[in-house]
């Protein structure tokens, strides 16, 4: 899947939408390829974060036509692999929203199974 945070709430929940939108339409189309990803073990699941370059290339603006500047320091965008149970798991990050996309075969991976969010 891929998640994209915003941290302390710096970024609407429907900039986030825009940017995983923009985001999975570059590994849809091969410019952002997941393989290039080096994930992670973090407790119990796969993860990796796209570096600044991937944020500040995305191009997305606000209502007013202004682009908005992504950072690090505001917006996480990673690609998380779940190769097992965490139902029984709870993640919290205070203060900050977050949207999810479920990837699957048209990005090129394998269809999740038993997947919500």
């Amino acid at each position: 899947m891929l998640a994209t945070l915003a941290l302390k709430n710096k970024v609407s929940p429907q900039i986030l939408r825009c940017i995983s939108d923009n985001i999975a339409k570059k590994i849809q189309n091969g410019s952002l390829p997941i393989s290039k990803l080096k994930l992670v073990n973090y407790h119990g699941f796969w993860k990796g974060r796209y570096p600044q370059k991937v944020l500040g290339d995305l191009g997305v603006f606000d209502k007013t036509g202004t682009k908005i500047a992504l950072s690090q320091k505001n917006v996480q965008a990673e690609i998380v692999k779940v190769i097992s149970d965490l139902t029984p798991e709870v993640h919290i990050h205070e203060q900050a929203y977050a949207h999810i996309k479920i990837l699957g075969k048209i990005e090129g991976v394998a269809n999740p199974i038993n997947a919500w969010v």
